[in-house]
């Protein structure tokens, strides 16, 4: 993922692409694997994932939610 949120270069209002969706949902994914969000909580964030028009607030705040490998985002 690009987004500010991460640790991108882009603003948040810039337009989310899919593979920027795809990235953060299997970043979902892996959290609710290794039990880091529970199965209610995957779902909403996948689906506000899908929905996401832009890099910033649906896809930035499930980046931060879950570790991302290199410890960019951390549970709340």
């Amino acid at each position: 993922m690009r987004g500010s949120g991460s640790g991108g270069s882009y603003p948040g209002h810039t337009k989310a692409r899919d593979v920027d969706r795809t990235a953060t949902g299997e970043l979902l994914d892996r959290a609710r694997a290794e039990g880091q969000l529970s199965e209610e909580e995957h779902d909403i964030l996948v689906e506000l994932v899908a929905q996401a028009r832009t890099l910033g607030r649906a896809l930035a705040d499930a980046a931060t939610i879950v570790r991302v490998p290199g410890g960019a985002g951390q549970r709340r």
